[in-house]
């Protein structure tokens, strides 16, 4: 999952021994400064949080984690800052076992039953990066691009065109290349 920070923060730290059992209601806000390991990030700043609901149980806890807030990027198509609004939820499932045991599963977390607090900045590290959507675009904060970019862009891909109207005779040799093939 991303980077692994190795600096232990009390900032997203939930103390199991504090929480009563069945539901839970957690607050984190999500500073700038948790991304600082990063050497781009696909935001300039964020106002967003991290909403817990924690179900603490016997012998396991049932967490979702729910992002929300916006995030100040740019547009992937005009290139346009606008505000994105992120609203994600994803789930974890971790459980409290006897021994040391090294069990690896991608969906569950194993901790000891010992264990008295967690630090959770690497999943909300995790989940906050995931809300983010790959392809960033003034549509997915229902605003429309910039016309005068997209205009832009289609003058200078005309231009291209009549640039590259005469080929180099080498290019159709290795077309010719291809197609015996």
């Amino acid at each position: 999952m991303g980077f692994i920070f190795k600096v232990k923060t009390k900032t997203y730290t939930i103390e199991f021994n504090k929480l009563r059992f069945g539901l839970n209601e957690l607050s984190f806000p999500i500073f700038d400064d948790l991304f600082t390991e990063m050497v781009e990030k696909p935001f300039q700043s964020t106002n967003s949080s991290c909403e817990v609901l924690f179900n603490k149980k016997e012998n396991m806890y049932e967490v979702q984690f729910k992002i929300v807030g916006n995030v100040l990027t740019t547009c992937d198509t005009c290139l346009d800052d606008f505000e994105l609004p992120l609203n994600k939820t994803y789930d974890l499932l971790i459980k409290l076992i006897d021994g040391p045991e090294n069990l690896n599963d991608d969906e569950i977390i194993y901790l000891p039953k010992g264990l008295h607090e967690f630090d959770f900045k690497q999943f909300i590290f995790d989940y906050f990066l995931l809300a983010i959507p790959t392809k960033i675009s003034c549509e997915d904060a229902n605003k429309k691009h910039n016309q005068a970019f997209i205009d832009k862009l289609k003058i200078d891909e005309g231009n291209d065109d009549e640039n590259n109207s005469e080929f180099d005779p080498r290019w159709d040799a290795l077309k010719n290349i291809y197609n015996k093939n």
